[in-house]
């Protein structure tokens, strides 16, 4: 019983969550479609960004306006409009706490990581219900451990966080991945990368299973390099790269591809400008650069959040010192898929504002959070921005908007094991994305990228090397006088 109520979560989760509709892209700034602040006469901060499955989102960060001690975890959930739906404060009895990553989990609720001690130490997981009580918190290391920077609800309905040990009994520090069961119980954590003073920043599960992590090593007499490890599924190293020059670079997002491979934004003085540069690295699969990108000026600039987006490019937030109106703005970069600007926009007023989360919404569109200093109540105020979608007009997905002539058949067999035939049809020569996603919305294979003669056209999807489930797989079609999309489902049982 209980594994037909899970699969009947992950069939309404991926039911809801896919392309409510999709846009095409034009290389035009979105317009703003709305702002909102929460704070009050303290500090407070947004650290992490997700839309919720009822269309509007989940925020969380840090608050000293609303805090018992030096600072609590804040949780927000809002509408579709910003407003607030509810807020939640979480203080483990220590001075200092804060939520840095929240994802919704299959169950409706909300998993929390971050840190929180009276030595600011100590990494924290808090699962909520959907109405953000309590279910319970867990507690991973001590005073020489902190970050929980990053959190993802695993494809075995567990969590998958990443922290770092400041010093172990020799000296060295390490990334520490930390991998708990759906109560959140340890199920194994290990050291990665023992080599000097580690910075963990971002992690993810993979489509293999295995996770991908990034951060930066720090050495005695040596300036910082980004980090990019590939694990395997029980967090072995199977890779590790090393990317950086002279001077101070940091990895502090990363996300694997539908090509199979990886992106990652963060920081760099090696490379760009004289200062500090927004930095992009595209990898292939086994973490080898394919190519590098830096956006910035002659102040600091620094990337902190990036996702791909469904027309295959990538959306990056950050702040910078070299553009916009005050000393620090928060800054969004829009790219193609080969990392070329596509457009960037500026948000803030005379004082420090700064970006730390982006994702895309089901309208085409990007909500992103930060902090603000130049607007609010206070010192600083959790700042949300919601973009519009960048297309002039909206594609919803639904049969009677495809043009005749066109069509996206249901893959056979289905189910299947291991592969299908997928058949679409296209009037005129276009160009055509295919892409399988799975339920928790990660694109697992790409199949078709490019232009595509007209009729009638096969593709096989071999899917020996995933585990059994629902799948989505997408078509975009833009040809000269047409664009749309259409998504059907599928089941794989081995």
């Amino acid at each position: 019983m209980k594994t037909m109520i899970l699969y009947s979560r992950f069939v309404i989760i991926g039911a809801l969550f896919f392309f409510l509709c999709t846009t095409e892209v034009f290389a035009q700034a979105p317009d703003t479609m709305w702002t909102k602040t929460f704070g009050g006469v303290s500090s407070d901060e947004g650290y992490s960004v997700q839309q919720t499955l009822d269309g509007g989102y989940i925020i969380t960060g840090s608050t000293k306006s609303f805090s018992t001690g030096d600072s609590d975890v804040w949780i927000i959930k809002t509408d579709e409009n910003g407003d607030s739906l509810w807020t939640k404060y979480y203080d483990e009895a220590s001075e200092y706490d804060v939520g840095y990553s929240v994802r919704q989990t299959l169950d409706g609720g909300y998993v929390i990581s971050g840190e929180g001690n009276t030595f600011h130490g100590g990494v924290r997981l808090i699962k909520t219900d959907e109405n953000g009580d309590t279910v319970w918190t867990k507690k991973f290391g001590d005073e020489y451990s902190w970050g929980g920077y990053s959190v993802e609800q695993t494809s075995d309905g567990g969590y998958i966080t990443i922290a770092q040990l400041g010093y172990d009994v020799i000296g060295r520090g390490a990334f520490e991945l930390i991998k708990t069961d759906e109560n959140g119980d340890t199920l194994w954590i290990k050291w990665l990368d023992e080599q000097g003073d580690d910075v963990a920043n971002s992690v993810q599960q993979t489509f293999d299973g295995g996770y991908i992590i990034t951060g930066s090593l720090s050495q005695i007499f040596a300036a910082p390099d980004a980090k990019l490890i590939k694990t395997n599924e029980i967090g072995e190293t199977v890779w590790n790269k090393t990317l950086g020059g002279g001077g101070d670079d940091f990895g502090k997002s990363v996300q694997q591809t539908s090509d199979g491979g990886y992106i990652m934004t963060g920081g760099t003085e090696s490379s760009g400008s004289n200062s500090s540069d927004v930095w992009v690295i595209k990898t292939d699969s086994n973490g080898d650069t394919l190519w590098t990108k830096t956006f910035g000026g002659g102040n600091d600039d620094w990337g902190e959040s990036i996702q791909q987006t469904t027309d295959g490019g990538y959306i990056i937030t950050g702040h910078t010192n070299s553009f916009g109106a005050g000393n620090e703005d928060v800054w969004i970069i829009k790219t193609d898929e080969n990392g070329d600007s596509l457009w960037t926009k500026t948000f803030g007023g005379v004082n420090n504002d700064w970006g730390n989360s982006v994702k895309q919404t089901t309208d085409g569109g990007y909500i992103i959070t930060g902090y603000t200093k130049s607007f609010g109540a206070g010192n600083s105020d959790i700042w949300v921005i919601k973009l519009e979608s960048e297309s002039l007009t909206e594609v919803i997905n639904e049969n009677k908007n495809i043009p005749s002539g066109f069509s996206l058949s249901q893959n056979y067999p289905n189910p299947f094991n291991p592969t299908t035939t997928i058949t679409y049809t296209i009037l005129e020569n276009s160009k055509i994305r295919l892409i399988v996603y799975d339920l928790l919305g990660r694109a697992v294979r790409e199949l078709v990228n490019g232009e595509t003669k007209a009729g009638e056209n096969k593709v096989t999807f071999n899917a020996e090397n995933l585990p059994s489930g629902v799948y989505f797989y997408k078509i975009s079609v833009k040809s000269l006088n047409h664009f749309f999309v259409d998504t059907k489902k599928m089941i794989l049982l081995k």
